[in-house]
């Protein structure tokens, strides 16, 4: 336990404190809000990239050639890059420093290659990529619905690493995956992307070291809107391994009502407010 709160001290961007601990209740809160507020911090950093690729990679499969768009952050570079009409892949970059992009931090670039003739089922490599002040490697693995019209996927991140940009960081591993739905457009527009409202579930592990881990679960779908730029309505439990349980609770998915960033967890007889 000490090992997660060294950890999320160093790293934890939040505008919180790290309390000693001196008085009991203090030390059950820490106990399970440090690492409660890092996992979640990691589960949404994975959810940023899904959201990005779906943004940057789906939505682009019929495109030919450097994409221009100008709903895109001028830091954001779109290549489609076809022989003959048959899909080679898509290059997205975001250049050497952090980029703003739906409501997350991106360097570096990744490319979307297909591994079927039908182009659903896709590899993703990272170059240097970074999200959020983490450098990112390792599997991912998307596969999209046949049925254009469907607007469906899924993103398999197998033993993704995470590692924070500190010095002397130890990865951590994230085993993502996670399922979305398209279900609207925010005040029914269909300009853009950037207009949709996705319904997703999730099943992730967090793996810090071999006595350190944590499950984040879906408990009812929650709700990611492009407008609002954050995941902005769903639960999902929440197990910190050695310490205790939660329920995670991001708001009623309403996308003017529930566009604040605050994420509710109940755990350890209480409730706690964190800001992400």
């Amino acid at each position: 336990m000490k090992k997660y709160i060294a950890l999320i001290c160093s790293i934890l961007i939040l505008n919180m404190s790290c309390s000693s601990g001196s008085d009991p209740e203090d030390v059950i809160l820490d106990s399970f809000r440090l690492p409660a507020n890092l996992s979640i911090l990691l589960m949404n950093t994975c959810n940023d990239i899904a959201m990005e690729i779906n943004a940057y990679g789906i939505h682009n499969l019929d495109k030919t050639g450097t994409i221009t768009n100008t709903d895109y952050p001028a830091c954001i570079s779109v290549n489609v890059n076809k022989t003959d009409d048959n899909l080679e892949s898509i290059v997205v970059n975001y250049g050497e420093a952090y980029c703003a992009s739906n409501g997350g931090q991106f360097k570096g670039s990744y490319t979307i290659s297909p591994t079927n003739a039908e182009n659903t089922q896709f590899n993703i490599s990272f170059s240097n990529f970074g999200a959020n002040n983490y450098i990112v490697s390792g599997n991912t693995k998307l596969e999209i619905d046949t049925k254009a019209e469907n607007r469906t996927f899924s993103i398999n991140m197998d033993k993704l690493q995470l590692t924070a940009e500190i010095e002397n960081a130890t990865p951590i591993t994230c085993n993502f995956n996670s399922s979305y739905e398209f279900v609207d457009n925010f005040e029914d527009k269909l300009v853009s992307i950037f207009d949709d409202i996705y319904s997703f579930e999730s099943d992730i592990e967090l793996i810090y070291s071999e006595n350190e881990s944590v499950d984040i679960t879906s408990s009812t779908k929650s709700i990611f809107s492009y407008p609002c730029k954050e995941i902005i309505g769903g639960t999902m439990n929440l197990v910190i391994k050695n310490i205790g349980d939660g329920i995670i609770n991001f708001g009623g998915g309403d996308p003017t009502d529930n566009c604040d960033n605050k994420v509710q967890i109940e755990a350890v007889g209480g409730k706690i407010e964190i800001q992400i």
